[in-house]
């Protein structure tokens, strides 16, 4: 039930960051600390989040992951140095529908911004695995990397992820973007978007064209992807957009919290039940 990622049009691909249960991967490229979250973001809030895998949820199945790698390299004679635990950032929605704040389109355009507590995160599990000895990390990721110690404790940690519940809830999850962009409301303030990005110079038919523009493909964003992104977070607030869009999921959320109502209700049970058992392995960790 690893925290669900939509909208994945808007994103670029080339600064994605990792998630939890995931092998190490290569350091990303210095960033700039993040501005803080705009009440905006923070008010982005729907029903069906209830039912979810938060992020600090997610943090806490890493980390007893991270514990049965070591239990498992012990058992080999071999030495793992456990990551320090994090305060996760809580803030799961900031790019739910794009770019929605002007610091952020100034400072990073239409890259992901990664959160102090991921870059932690990520700079320690980098350091830690570039101390390995081969042994270790043979041991620890085998030979393809997603092997090992790793690959046992991975399927250990996420064994009693309810994953029928979980597939219903990723379907309706994906069903509220799909059947927003559909919605004539949301189509109406897209061509009123796309009106307005005109006017800036910019020729869009909608957000989702301009964040998917091959040129932000790059390590970091140009100066001419910030002044695009300054103007798309603009014209979003001139055309209503977000207010629009995130009424019409909410209302999606609402309808399909309350026809699935018993399914969803199990799904909340097993995930309890499976995140108490997560903890205790935290919580018998030496």
């Amino acid at each position: 039930m690893r925290r669900i990622l939509i909208a994945t049009a808007l994103l670029v691909p080339a600064a994605s960051s990792g998630c939890a249960g995931t092998p190490p991967a290569a350091a990303p490229p210095p960033a700039s600390e993040p501005p803080a979250p705009t009440a905006e973001v923070l008010s982005l809030r729907f029903p069906l989040e209830d039912y979810e895998l938060s992020l600090t949820e997610a943090a806490t199945v890493e980390t007893a992951e991270d514990i049965l790698v070591g239990r498992c390299m012990t058992a080999r004679g071999l030495r793992w140095q456990a990551l320090p635990r994090v305060t996760v950032t809580e803030i799961p929605n900031r790019r739910r529908y794009g770019v929605i704040e002007p610091a952020v389109a100034a400072t990073f355009g239409y890259h992901l911004v990664e959160e102090p507590s991921d870059r932690k995160r990520s700079r320690d599990r980098r350091l830690r695995d570039l101390a390995l000895t081969r042994d270790q990390r043979l041991a620890a990721y085998g030979t393809g990397g997603t092997g090992g110690c790793w690959a046992e404790a991975n399927a250990r940690a996420w064994r009693d992820m309810p994953a029928a519940e979980d597939a219903l809830l990723r379907r309706l999850v994906q069903e509220s973007f799909a059947t927003s962009l559909r919605d004539p409301h949301l189509r109406s303030s897209f061509r009123a978007w796309s009106r307005c990005m005109a006017g800036r110079g910019f020729g869009y038919p909608d957000p989702l064209s301009a964040a998917a523009d091959p040129r932000w493909r790059s390590p970091r964003p140009s100066r001419e992807e910030t002044r695009t992104a300054v103007a798309d977070v603009a014209c979003k607030e001139q055309a209503g957009l977000v207010r629009t869009w995130s009424a019409i999921e909410t209302a999606f959320h609402r309808k399909a919290a309350e026809r699935h109502r018993r399914a969803l209700l199990v799904l909340r049970a097993a995930k309890a039940a499976w995140l108490a058992d997560v903890r205790r392995i935290i919580s018998e960790a030496p």
